[in-house]
């Protein structure tokens, strides 16, 4: 279909490079979302066909600087969509997705959910950080298994008492001070209430399946636990609370384990994958774990007995205290890592992890990267948001396609230039000048630079694919830069 076939496009006007703008005439005139799309079918500069879109079920759109929907609605067979880390504010052409049953819209600028209001078939919603107050196009959702809405504006939970099936829910960082409406959440088996003005936390008396309550940064978080008779019935109940306690008790409460998983939380979030809720966790219930997946913190405090999920391949966790990672070494089966906001991590206990393909690590703490070295089979690696300043860790990473350090300190790319491999660089906001390093990439076809101090644009006439390129208001004032983006005109121009 003519009114389908296009491709990543880059104007030479000015405004065609800013942040998230392509060309209106295309069916997704968002050129982040448009090169997501791509990258997720695997069609550079091809045309997009009808059934390419049609046969999208998992869509990973996370950090690609989107702000502009318009055309997602194509994706009529969608049933996980990650938006996270991008610019959008504007939902409406998500509420034609009418099968969409996972939804992350972390770290946008999302003020209204009116869109979302008949999304029914919503099990699993992720909003943290955004600019929402108002939680009333969500009242009809009662099909929702997990809800993130943490670091917004939210005050009023009366939208969620109808909620009865939610088994995950983090309210953190809000503006609540009335636990009243999740009184009758009788599901309900982990909630983080962290930093928010909460004094009373009397309406959780009832939640018989509760196991986890985050209540740092409140009100009630000054005094004792134990002295509190909510708190008391809570821990007597063997919940885990994390909490700021007095001298006289621990803030957590939990037996001593016979389980083969030692961490209440990680057997709880295994127990949901599986959906095993009773009973004992056996060998052969943990060798049919193979995704560990979830937007919600678990405050996982050690990954013993992990080893038993022998065909685990996959694992995304947030915000846990943890920091041995060696559980995670002895799974042969393991290839894909993701850690967010982890900054106790000790990354040298993943050493001789050659299995590993892809390595998610934003906002760990990590100033040295001696621990990948070892890590030989690695192709994506992501270690936005950290404090790297020396790449030399890397050279040893030859099979890498994909790598990303957005929002370091790292000054020198030459140790990067022997990975021969590599189709993506991403190294938004660090203290690069000097591009000439890249000049042997021949295979790199993406390359986002924006709020660097580049000084000199020719060394990217070196390279012969690039033709995603982002580059800043700065960068654009350059000497080369009419040449350079003409010579990433002619390659595209040789590509369709």
């Amino acid at each position: 279909m003519s009114n389908l076939k296009f491709s990543i496009l880059f104007v030479l006007s000015l405004t065609a490079i800013s942040l998230g703008i392509a060309k209106e005439d295309t069916p997704f005139p968002d050129i982040g979302l448009e090169k997501a799309l791509r990258a997720q079918i695997g069609k550079a500069t091809e045309e997009l066909k009808e059934e390419d879109l049609q046969s999208i079920a998992e869509f990973d759109a996370a950090g690609y600087y989107i702000e502009n929907l318009t055309g997602i609605d194509r994706l009529e067979n969608l049933g996980k969509l990650d938006l996270s880390k991008n610019f959008i504010k504007d939902i409406s052409p998500l509420a034609n997705l009418k099968k969409i049953a996972f939804l992350s819209l972390d770290r946008n600028r999302v003020e209204d959910l009116t869109p979302l209001a008949k999304s029914t078939s919503l099990e699993s919603l992720s909003l943290e950080t955004n600019r929402i107050s108002d939680l009333a196009p969500l009242l009809n959702h009662a099909q929702l298994v997990n809800l993130n809405v943490s670091n917004n504006e939210i005050v009023d939970l009366t939208p969620i008492r109808a909620m009865k099936g939610l088994l995950l829910l983090d309210l953190s960082g809000n503006r609540i001070s009335d636990l009243s409406p999740l009184k009758n959440l009788q599901h309900l088996k982990w909630l983080h209430l962290a930093n928010n003005s909460i004094q009373d936390v009397t309406p959780l008396a009832e939640l018989k399946e509760l196991s986890f309550l985050g209540l740092k940064g409140n009100p009630v978080a000054g005094s004792d636990p134990v002295d509190d008779p909510t708190s008391r019935k809570l821990l007597e109940r063997g919940v885990e609370i994390d909490i700021v306690a007095g001298s006289s008790e621990a803030t957590t409460a939990s037996a001593t384990r016979d389980s083969l998983i030692q961490d209440p939380l990680l057997e709880e979030l295994i127990r949901m994958r599986i959906k095993k809720e009773e009973g004992e966790l056996t060998k052969d219930d943990l060798l049919s774990v193979q995704k560990l997946d979830t937007d919600h913190y678990f405050a996982i405090e050690t990954f013993e007995g992990i080893q038993h999920c022998k065909e685990l391949r996959w694992v995304r966790l947030f915000k846990f205290p943890a920091n041995d990672l060696s559980p995670l070494t002895e799974i042969p089966t393991l290839s894909y890592i993701q850690f967010g906001h982890c900054p106790n991590l000790d990354l040298n206990t993943l050493e001789g992890m050659r299995q590993l393909n892809d390595l998610y690590l934003s906002d760990c703490g990590i100033h040295d990267l001696s621990f990948a070295t070892t890590l030989t089979g690695l192709k994506s690696l992501d270690f936005d948001d950290n404090q790297v300043v020396d790449l030399s860790p890397l050279e040893t990473l030859v099979r890498l396609e994909r790598l990303s350090f957005e929002n370091n300190r790292v000054e020198d790319l030459s140790p990067i230039a022997s990975l021969t491999s590599l189709k993506t660089l991403i190294m938004n906001g660090n203290r690069i000048r000097d591009l000439t390093p890249l000049s042997g990439l021949q295979r790199l076809w993406a390359l986002w630079i924006i709020e660097n101090p580049v000084e000199d644009l020719s060394p990217i006439l070196s390279l012969g694919n690039v033709h995603d390129l982002k580059l800043d208001g700065a960068q654009k004032n350059l000497p080369s830069c009419e040449e350079v983006l003409a010579h990433i005109e002619s390659i595209k121009k040789k590509k369709r």
